[in-house]
């Protein structure tokens, strides 16, 4: 059974769609579903591998880190080409309102270790990424940009620090 409901904006731009996310362990790849469906519908085909790893990452944390309902959001950003933003939205721990600046750990796991990946990954491949905390609870967001102007990223994809 689904574990998503889909919830698009009501009377918002055709560019922006959000669901609201069950905490099942199916959860997260109807979440990659959903973000590549979504993707498609937007001719945004060439954002899909990398939009559908980072919706990954983010989800499977909030699954992980925090509590009650999650958002994941997904916005086209204004431009040919521009690319997308997508911001996943939970209720979990934070410092309070107005924290910003998320930082993977300094350091990437070491080889043989399980866990300790997602945020490396996040950073790898995002053009640029960051959270915020507030009222509403605390959001992880990424940017992809198109392939129109795509400046490297921080991480050149194939690095072996991962």
């Amino acid at each position: 059974m689904e574990t998503i409901t889909l919830t698009p904006v009501i009377g918002g731009p055709a560019e922006h769609r959000f669901w609201r996310l069950g905490r099942e362990p199916s959860t997260v790849s109807a979440a990659r579903r959903l973000i590549r469906r979504q993707l498609m519908e937007w001719a945004a085909d060439e954002l899909a591998e990398d939009a559908s790893v980072i919706t990954s990452e983010l989800v499977t944390n909030a699954l992980l880190h925090a509590r009650g309902p999650i958002v994941l959001t997904l916005r086209l950003l204004p431009g040919t080409g521009a690319g997308v933003r997508i911001d996943v939205l939970d209720q979990g721990p934070c410092d309070g309102p107005g924290r910003t600046g998320i930082a993977p750990p300094a350091s990437p796991p070491e080889h043989m270790e399980t866990g300790g990946r997602g945020l490396h990954l996040v950073a790898c491949l995002a053009h640029d990424w960051g959270s915020v905390s507030g009222a509403d609870g605390h959001t992880v967001w990424a940017v992809l940009r198109g392939p129109a102007g795509s400046p490297m990223s921080p991480c050149p994809k194939g690095s072996s620090s991962l």
